[in-house]
This record gives C-alpha cells, sequence and structure tokens, in this order.
C-alpha cells in the first residue's frame, strides 16, 4: 500500500458566501461531493440520473418515462445527518451510503445489501461537527476512502478503507476556520489525489496537495 500524506494547506482569500461545487479536469470528468460516484470505466452518474461516458456522450434515464418514486425507506443515523455520498465501499458493485452525522462527530457508513436494502451504520469518529464529506480514493489501493470536513475543529479528516467497507481512524490534516466543503482532484498533474477545502470562518479555500 502507497502511503500518501498532504502538505500544509496553501489558502486562497475569496468572498464570504460560497456553497460546495463541482469540479472538471481537463479531460472533462467531474468530481461532485454531493452525491456523484464513477465506476471503474470512467462513466459517471450524477444525482440527476444522467450518466456520462468517457467521451463525454450523455444518457438520461429520464427521457423516456414520466418516473415516479415510492415513499421512503428511513435507516437509523447518527445527530444531525448534514452530508450524504453514495459510493460503493466494499467493492461489490453496489453503491452503499455514507453519511456525516454532524452532531454525534462520525461518519456513518450504510452497506447495500441488494434490492435498494442497506444494513444498519457502522460508524467511524471524525472531528467535532463533520460537516461534508465525499469518497476517493485516496492511496492509490483501488478502495475508496472517506475525506471530511470537520467544521468545530478546524480540519480535514481522511479515513482510509482497509477492506469489506470498514475504514481505519481517521488521520486530521489542519484547515482553515470553519472547515465547510471538500473535493478531492488532481489539481497539479502528478496524478495524486490532493484536497481541496472552504474554510467559512476564514473566507478562503485552502489546498492540500498530496505526496509520498
Amino acid at each position: 500500500m502507497t502511503a500518501f500524506m498532504f502538505q500544509n494547506t496553501i489558502t486562497i482569500l475569496i468572498n464570504l458566501y460560497y456553497d460546495c461545487g463541482t469540479l472538471y479536469d481537463d479531460h472533462g470528468t467531474s468530481y461532485d461531493d454531493h452525491g456523484t460516484s464513477y465506476d471503474d470505466h470512467g462513466t459517471s452518474y450524477d444525482d440527476h440520473g444522467t450518466s456520462y461516458d468517457d467521451h463525454g456522450t450523455s444518457y438520461d434515464d429520464h427521457a423516456q418515462c414520466n418516473i415516479i418514486f415510492t415513499g421512503q425507506t428511513t435507516y437509523s443515523t447518527g445527530y444531525g445527518p448534514n452530508a450524504v455520498v453514495a459510493a460503493d465501499v466494499n467493492g461489490d458493485g453496489k453503491p452503499d451510503i455514507i453519511v456525516a452525522n454532524s452532531a454525534s462527530n462520525n461518519v456513518g457508513v450504510l452497506l447495500n445489501i441488494g434490492n435498494g436494502t442497506f444494513a444498519a451504520q457502522t460508524t467511524y469518529l471524525t472531528g467535532a461537527d463533520p460537516y461534508e464529506l465525499t469518497a476517493a480514493d485516496v492511496n492509490g489501493d483501488g478502495k475508496t476512502d472517506i475525506i471530511v470536513a470537520n467544521y468545530i475543529s478546524n480540519n480535514v479528516g481522511v479515513l482510509l478503507n482497509i477492506g469489506n467497507g470498514t475504514f481505519t481512524a481517521q488521520t486530521a490534516y489542519s484547515a482553515g476556520i470553519g472547515a465547510s466543503c471538500v473535493a478531492v482532484v488532481d489539481v497539479n498533474g502528478d496524478n495524486k489525489p490532493d484536497i481541496i477545502v472552504t474554510n467559512a470562518g476564514s473566507n478562503n479555500v485552502g489546498v492540500l496537495l498530496a505526496y509520498c
């Protein structure tokens, strides 16, 4: 396993108000910390039901019917669930649920057991007030890791996937005041996933470069 670390935060001043957004690399690949997932063939699926292949062709699953939904099925989380992403964390080809429980100071992982049903959450400690999270393979082992912005702790936590959908304790990296949104993308072209975090109380955005 390759050991990845992140350098000290580089800060860029911005205006006071912003929201979490989507990043695009120079090949047209998008990275979205609001639930967009990617398969191993370069196909992305956004949270509106539209899929895009790696040639830029789009396919809209909603184009042929007037879709309706059943009533919700609920699954217990911790207190104050504030953010959620869907990603396959145990390698079975099914999208699992990862939720940031802001008032419980943890993230919950609910494994997909088939037919759209999920197991009870397994929790992993974060910093204080995990405000936003994303999922990405940060150490190049082919497993989906968890990256979380801890608002009150003023840091970013990285929880590495150790297999079968289980995770290590978080490693924390300093951010600015009020770490609020987080994204993972290679910003300097070295084929390593870097972290971008917005710092709501510092009025800036921080970039943590990955190295090993």
